[in-house]
């Protein structure tokens, strides 16, 4: 056989971490044939086609003789080298590859998780980049947006507007111990309504107390505080005299 076509292997055995004693038991070849191979180039075909199986290249056989195409992006880092493959990532790999049941987290296998539809990663960008149409409370700091929706729920356990909001204005007073809380929430608070350059629309989803139904009154104007049912309702009879 030819060195080059030895050359090629090994570099594939390389590009997915494979050691040449692991590929022995792979492949059925001999550690010390496979060493022969790879130093000199010669093979048999039989042996050469069991390595190539192995090496999940059987159908491109014919290839072997010029390039074989990298199957991914580690491939191509481990053959030449350009950036270090950080060592969390490589562990996840070789999980992948040698133990794909190995939990990852929330009872999802490691074999799942790698193999999440593309567009689900999409879907996380754009939810985590600035340009996406939603962001948490503190990853909007510094940043402006003509109208932007301010989001009050239940979920982080450090922010509770409900309960310090008020504090701001004077509707409620500021409890023993607390100031450090308070402060805390009033700062994000105010990180949150200093977003807009036009439009702020407060969309609380949690029950709330005749304390916090003031302040937001008072900083919306009553006449812009809606229940659900009453935006709805709203929604119905905007719809009905555009119909007419």
């Amino acid at each position: 056989m030819d060195k080059k076509i030895a050359d090629r292997l090994r570099n594939v055995r390389k590009r997915r971490s494979i050691s040449q004693e692991k590929l022995a038991n792979m492949s059925g070849v001999s550690y010390g044939s496979i060493k022969r191979f790879e130093a000199t180039g010669q093979i048999s075909l039989i042996s050469l086609t069991k390595i190539a199986t192995a090496l999940g290249v059987a159908d491109e056989l014919r290839e072997l003789f010029t390039d074989v195409p990298y199957r991914n992006i580690q491939e191509v880092i481990n053959e030449t080298k350009l950036i270090p493959f950080p060592p969390k990532l490589d562990g996840w790999y070789h999980l992948y590859r040698n133990a794909p049941g190995t939990i990852y987290s929330s009872n999802a296998s490691i074999q799942a998780f790698l193999e999440l539809d593309y567009t689900q990663f999409i879907s996380a960008i754009e939810f985590l980049y600035p340009e996406a149409l939603f962001s948490t409370e503190h990853g909007v700091k510094g940043e402006e947006y003509d109208n932007v929706i301010f989001v009050i729920s239940r979920g982080w356990n450090m922010y509770q507007f409900e309960t310090y909001a008020p504090m701001i204005t004077g509707k409620a007073s500021i409890p023993s111990g607390k100031q450090i809380s308070f402060e805390r929430n009033r700062n994000l608070f105010y990180v949150c309504c200093s977003r807009p350059r036009k439009r702020l629309f407060f969309f609380v989803t949690i029950p709330i107390d005749q304390t916090f139904k003031e302040f937001l009154m008072e900083l919306v104007g009553k006449e812009n505080y809606y229940t659900y049912s009453q935006w709805i309702m709203n929604k119905k009879i905007s719809q009905k005299s555009n119909e007419k």
